[in-house]
């Protein structure tokens, strides 16, 4: 902070990767370089994602997308049995015609 400058970071992993040496553990991780001002923003806006009404909205969404995902499963299924019905009518329709 001597710069008035703060440096965020966040998904911090640690990770080996392999180098003209040998193998390496590196931290690696996103950030960013702000100012005081950002800073403060960025704090900000993230204690209201701590609250319980961002987490009850986060728990919406991610209902919703479950019950999509579900939705979307079920077409998927019906449009199998649609496709397996269809096959046994042409299967009968050449019997018949092979009869004939």
């Amino acid at each position: 902070m001597g710069t008035g400058r703060i440096k965020v970071r966040r998904n911090i992993t640690r990770e080996t990767r392999t180098t003209e040496t040998g193998k390496q553990k590196v931290w690696v991780y996103e950030y960013a370089d702000m100012t005081l001002a950002q800073y403060e923003e960025y704090a900000a806006e993230v204690a209201q994602l701590d609250t319980p009404l961002a987490r009850q909205m986060q728990d919406n969404a991610t209902a919703q997308l479950e019950a999509v995902a579900a939705l979307y499963e079920e077409v998927i299924k019906t449009a199998d049995n649609q496709r397996a019905i269809m096959e046994g009518i042409a299967e009968i329709y050449e019997q018949g015609e092979n009869k004939v």
